[in-house]
């Protein structure tokens, strides 16, 4: 199984990708997917700032991207968040997200870093 290492950032403010390690077309694929689908990784962080404005750090995941382009086996492999339900929902969207379809799987590592709005 190939494995990718893509290290990118998402923040309120911004909600872009800032720095991205991986240059083969098939990551660039991953990349997009997860670009689409970063409102909804979004959404879960806005829930749970809500109930704590504290809130925030970076969020390291593996998941595998089959060959139909189903994620499965998403885990967190490390969080600074402190709240293991938030990082449990955050795997839950991304397994639920649509990738492309891919002649082999490709197991991918994401850092995700969450920081509340400023003035938030």
């Amino acid at each position: 199984m190939k494995t990718a290492r893509i290290a990118q950032i998402w923040t309120p403010l911004a909600l872009a990708f800032c720095a991205a390690v991986a240059a083969a077309e098939p990551d660039a694929a991953i990349e997009r997917a997860l670009d689409r689908g970063k409102g909804r990784i979004y959404a879960v962080y806005a829930k749970a700032l809500r109930e704590n404005p504290q809130l925030k750090g970076r969020v390291q995941l593996e998941f595998t991207v089959s060959t139909s382009g189903k994620a499965s086996n998403c885990r967190v492999v490390s969080s600074q968040l402190g709240a293991p339900e938030v990082d449990a929902q955050i795997c839950d969207r991304i397994e639920s997200m649509a990738f492309d379809p891919r002649t082999t799987p490709i197991t991918v590592t994401k850092a995700v870093e969450f920081f509340p709005a400023a003035g938030g």
